[in-house]
């Protein structure tokens, strides 16, 4: 038979009860949990190389602050820490508001990439809100 690069991988995870009692997570907890991750990581390259592009010295600031949230926030979510769906949401935050900007500024097609990097690391923390408030008020 032949088996697809990544299914072989997933099979490795997903088919494990291990981590899932570990971490106490139900069937909807991890679908929760690889939606997140495959929106922030399909966002991740656009962050990159908006972070990255030549841009006013206040701009390129908000931008790498961008670039390092979701970086970390990423790899805290893969980790199950809370701070990074925090960290996630931050630089979605942050990605929006600097889409904001360049619209402001007259840029509407320079708006595009932080708007969509933005809306899908958003996205990407959106899930774990309800979560995220059920277990701060206790």
């Amino acid at each position: 038979t032949v088996t697809l690069w990544g299914s072989g991988m997933s099979e490795l995870y997903d088919g494990q009860m291990t981590w899932r009692e570990k971490w106490h997570m139900d069937e909807h907890a991890v679908q929760r949990l690889g939606r997140s991750v495959i929106r922030a990581g399909v966002s991740l390259p656009m962050v990159i190389i908006y972070g990255l592009a030549p841009k006013q010295p206040a701009a390129m600031v908000l931008s790498l602050g961008a670039l390092v949230l979701a970086g970390f926030g990423l790899r805290a979510l893969v980790r199950m820490r809370t701070w990074g769906v925090l960290a996630i949401g931050a630089a979605g935050g942050l990605m929006l508001s600097l889409a904001g900007v360049q619209l402001l500024g007259g840029h509407e097609a320079l708006a595009l990439q932080p708007a969509l990097a933005g809306s899908l690391l958003v996205f990407a923390a959106w899930p774990w809100a309800q979560p995220l408030v059920r277990a701060i008020r206790g």
